[in-house]
């Protein structure tokens, strides 16, 4: 189970390597940002994410105090759900959780461990909201 969270934090590196910072956004206002901030996430993930053939499943969003732009993807991999986040314009992985059906749960944050699932998603909700 954990050989597949390495896996897929893996696949989510390797697609961040063939990403180009020449897309980083500029200082424009709050709807450009977006927008701009929508077609790096795009960019990234090569227009797969929301491929019905796909695993992933994504959603974007700049982050106006952070300035910063985030993808949040989901993936199911049969026993596995795994979700993560990031940070687009940084070009690397926020954070990660993986549930697995037994019910155990395994979470990192680039800040350390998160202890469950209400931590990810309060991780997550700040960064995808503000």
């Amino acid at each position: 189970m954990r050989n597949l969270l390495l896996l897929s934090v893996f696949i989510i590196g390797i697609l961040l390597s063939f990403f180009d910072k020449s897309y980083a956004i500029s200082m424009k206002d709050e709807d450009d940002l977006q927008e701009q901030c929508g077609k790096m996430a795009a960019l990234l993930c090569n227009g797969s994410c929301n491929d019905p053939q796909s695993p992933f499943s994504d959603k974007d969003h700049y982050n106006k105090n952070l300035k910063t732009c985030f993808m949040y993807l989901n993936q199911n991999l049969g026993n596995i759900h795994m979700e993560f986040l990031v940070d687009v314009t940084e070009n690397n992985v926020s954070g990660s959780i993986a549930i697995f059906n037994d019910g155990q749960v395994q979470c990192i944050l680039t800040n350390g461990l998160c202890n469950n699932r209400n931590d990810w998603d309060v991780f997550v909700n700040d960064m995808m909201t503000n």
